[in-house]
């Protein structure tokens, strides 16, 4: 095989979302979530940006990866600036269940099941394969600002090596990495391409170790104590919230994370029907369109349209207009009496359709 150079980027980006494991660098696998995954730059803002590859890793960890090839101008300090570009923008403008829906859009558009692929992806995780809480940790990496920004080009110059390795070891949560692709082509077109990857010096490596470690959840009472002093009125309505939630009938399950609550209700069959997803860095709550449609009583696209303007109606406004998505309202507006009363109809109503079998 001889040495050759990809035809263009959008090749390169193709390859990597085929094989991912050319970039894991440490080995842990990778699934791809999406290619080209836009970024908005404000709440409730269009899109803005597009990342080439967005990847997550078995323990929840967003991977953003950009793609330049080695002739673009772009592949030396301005590329650091678009990336950390990205992951401000999207730990700060994603919300709860977008890197969700862009993951079973794409399964679907490349025709396959995603929850089978989800499935075959955590089967050696052992503890950490529910898919449900799966995507609870990615988003609660997100919203922490832990993640994996990853640079890509068939060659990477020495100046961007040092900017790699020095922001990798100065940074606290985020892990920064270059890989170089070389790349070779032999005959009938077989294309190889060989990893080098840079930025897990030693020094990097041991801080980065403890990066994805997981602390075990708070209580609530902890979450709620944490934000009680200095966001008085957050803790408040989050404790409305709560309070809401449990007073409904049926079996429900309310848990916390580090940055975030999730609240579940039991159906008679046994299954659990995800409603209610915030965290504590943004202080929205999402309620789970997303994972609606997979409910008897709420399949009907009419249905859920129905329960998302009632929802709409109380709140004035949602940050999605899209009902297999995740919309979601600022938390503090439970503070309001009459916004709380109205939401707790509203729920009892959706907690009724979504636990039926």
């Amino acid at each position: 095989m001889q040495p050759s150079a990809p035809k263009d980027e959008d090749e390169l980006q193709y390859l990597i979302a085929s094989h991912p494991e050319t970039i894991a660098g440490r080995g842990e696998p990778l699934i791809l979530v999406k290619r080209e995954q836009s970024v908005p730059d404000k709440q409730d803002g269009a899109a803005r940006f597009s990342l080439d590859n967005l990847f997550v890793t078995q323990a929840g960890e967003p991977v953003l990866v950009e793609v330049k090839q080695a002739k673009n101008t772009q592949i030396r300090r301005e590329v650091v600036g678009q990336l950390l570009d990205y992951a401000a923008n999207g730990s700060a403008y994603w919300e709860p269940g977008t890197l969700e829906a862009a993951f079973r859009a794409q399964s679907e558009r490349d025709g396959r099941d995603p929850d089978e692929l989800l499935r075959e992806f955590l089967a050696d995780t052992g503890p950490l394969a529910d898919p449900a809480q799966f995507w609870v940790r990615v988003d609660d990496n997100l919203a922490s600002g832990r993640m994996r920004l990853v640079i890509v080009a068939d060659r990477i110059p020495r100046e961007l090596a040092r900017i790699v390795e020095f922001l990798n070891e100065q940074m606290d949560k985020a892990t920064v990495l270059a890989v170089e692709l070389t790349y070779y082509i032999g005959e009938k077109g077989l294309r190889t391409l060989v990893p080098k990857v840079i930025g897990e010096t030693e020094r990097g490596q041991s801080a980065t170790g403890k990066k994805t470690l997981h602390a075990p959840p708070p209580s609530i009472e902890e979450w709620l104590s944490i934000y009680a002093s200095e966001k008085p009125d957050f803790n408040t309505a989050c404790q409305r919230l709560i309070d809401t939630v449990c007073a409904l009938e049926g079996t429900v399950k309310v848990e916390t994370g580090t940055h975030y609550l999730i609240m579940d209700w039991g159906t008679p069959d046994k299954s659990t029907a995800r409603l209610l997803y915030m965290t504590n860095v943004k202080g929205r709550v999402a309620i789970c369109f997303g994972n609606f449609k997979k409910r008897p009583k709420l399949a009907d696209s009419e249905i859920r349209q129905s329960v998302y303007q009632g929802f709409h109606d109380i709140f004035g406004t949602l940050s999605t207009t899209n009902i297999n998505g995740f919309p979601s309202f600022d938390v503090t507006a439970l503070n309001d009496d009459n916004v709380l009363l109205a939401f707790r109809e509203q729920l009892g109503t959706l907690a009724g359709l979504a636990t039926q079998v």
